[in-house]
């Protein structure tokens, strides 16, 4: 069977072809995206500064200004190559917002760790354990509102039955990024010259980056369902 090439229409797959409105990728058509990614860009490299504190990396003003400005212009990069991509494959628009929320809450649940580290002057396992729990509910709850309303564009109202999917996908996701952070921290523990809690943030990327794809799937598919987004 021949495959058939990707249409440049709305992403609802839920809607018959012959009902689908073509979908604008121009870039005027998203200066709304642009300010919000932007604005990702700015809190995320905020988050991360701070993170760079905490771990004593010594920057300076000037380049903790040059990585806040660096953030948010990635963002917009990112965007802009997200547009065109969809010019092809509309879900390469939402792949792309997908993985700006997903960095801002990274950068969320790093900040938190560290501050708590910072805080309570501890990285026992038992500490992290309830630190990287705190700070992935946050960043969870930041993943629903801004997943909801501005990647999957779900034009559904919220509902209970919505967040309690949330929840359940969540739970899932919890278990994968917690346990495979802690796994790092606990079993493998930092390689020789790393010092622990640089260790702990590595750990903490590399967990993120396990659960991406669950998280993606889930919300996609099972959370925001096609039936229920708007046009990107």
């Amino acid at each position: 069977m021949l495959l058939e090439p990707p249409d440049r229409f709305s992403v609802d797959d839920a809607t018959p072809p012959e009902h689908r409105q073509p979908q604008d990728f121009s870039f005027a058509a998203h200066k709304k995206d642009f300010l919000l990614a932007a604005s990702i860009g700015l809190a995320s490299g905020f988050f991360a500064i701070v993170s760079l504190i905490c771990i004593g990396s010594g920057f300076g003003l000037a380049t903790s200004l040059l990585i806040w400005v660096l953030f948010s212009m990635l963002t917009i990069v990112g965007l802009t190559v997200g547009l065109m991509l969809a010019r092809s494959l509309p879900v390469f628009f939402q792949i792309v917002k997908f993985g700006m929320v997903g960095g801002f809450n990274t950068m969320l649940e790093l900040a938190v760790v560290n501050i708590f580290i910072v805080i309570f002057s501890s990285s026992s396992v038992f500490s992290f354990v309830i630190f990287k729990t705190v700070s992935f509910l946050l960043a969870a709850i930041s993943a629903y509102f801004w997943n909801r309303n501005w990647t999957f564009l779900s034009r559904s109202e919220s509902s209970f039955r919505e967040f309690a999917a949330f929840a359940v996908c969540g739970f899932f996701g919890l278990l994968i990024n917690v346990g495979v952070a802690t796994l790092l921290v606990s079993w493998v523990g930092p390689p020789e010259g790393i010092v622990p809690i640089l260790w702990v943030n590595c750990s903490i990327l590399i967990a993120v980056l396990v659960g991406m794809a669950w998280n993606f799937v889930a919300q996609r598919y099972v959370i925001f369902r096609s039936a229920g987004r708007k046009s990107c």
